[in-house]
């Protein structure tokens, strides 16, 4: 008897929380995992939901986006429900189309370093810092004392180049981007979904089934089964982590 063929997967992840190195990693491993997945995959839906993190974590991502779609050869669709905001909007933008809800927000580009201040209440403590350090910079990122003029002028010049490349990395995902959305986008504004949409960051105006559809589209296939691929278990051995529930369901009253 000949089985019938399955149908190829749409494979849906999920970027949501702080963008960090570990997130970040997460995602490119469960990526490349892909090819030896069932049903085979056809289309990655990617669901954004971040108010922001690293930059280069986020470039890690826009990374593996870029490799899956190369090397595996399947479309990326994101989409954002409701925010993708600084370095979450990165991996919102590297996709081959973006999906938002009309309320989505997005936007926020730019960098920031938050420095704090103590030196007026540690003096008032009676307490003093002294660093030794072999460079003026050494010691630029200290939350016990204030910048010196020249470390304040080159965590100025730091700041405004990750602000550049920031700016160079949305366009590099979308240069079609019009001159009012970059205007916005440089002066730190956000945007909701269905402006995002008039402007060109954004393509789609919709929902899950909308990103869903756009996958389908993307792909070749009318109606693709759909697999959410789950974050990786805190238990690096699935015996163990058997055995932690099994354990879990004998103590439990």
């Amino acid at each position: 008897m000949i089985w019938p063929r399955r149908p190829s997967c749409i494979y849906v992840f999920s970027i949501a929380g702080p963008i960090t190195e570990a997130s970040a990693l997460e995602f490119a491993l469960r990526l490349r995992e892909l090819p030896t997945r069932k049903p085979a995959a056809c289309a990655v839906l990617l669901r954004v939901s971040s108010n922001g993190g690293g930059a280069g974590s986020a470039e890690a991502i826009i990374e593996a986006v870029n490799l899956c779609r190369e090397e595996l050869g399947l479309p990326i669709v994101a989409l954002v429900m409701e925010t993708a905001l600084s370095a979450g909007l990165l991996p919102a933008l590297a996709a081959d189309r973006l999906v938002v809800t009309p309320s989505a927000t997005l936007g926020g580009a730019g960098a920031i370093v938050r420095l704090l201040s103590p030196s007026a209440l540690l003096s008032k403590l009676g307490v003093g810092y002294t660093a030794y350090a072999s460079n003026a910079l050494k010691d630029m990122f200290s939350h016990c004392a204030d910048l010196a003029p020249e470390a304040e002028q080159a965590l100025h010049e730091l700041v405004r180049e990750n602000g550049r490349q920031f700016m160079a990395a949305i366009l590099a995902c979308r240069p079609a981007l019009g001159a009012e959305g970059r205007e916005r986008l440089a002066a730190g504004q956000v945007l909701n979904g269905a402006e995002a949409v008039a402007l060109g960051l954004a393509d789609v105006v919709g929902g899950f089934y909308a990103a869903v559809a756009e996958c389908g589209r993307l792909a070749g296939h009318g109606a693709p089964l759909l697999r959410f691929v789950e974050p990786a278990s805190a238990v690096p051995w699935p015996f163990l982590d058997g055995l932690l529930r099994l354990g879990k369901r004998w103590l439990s009253p």
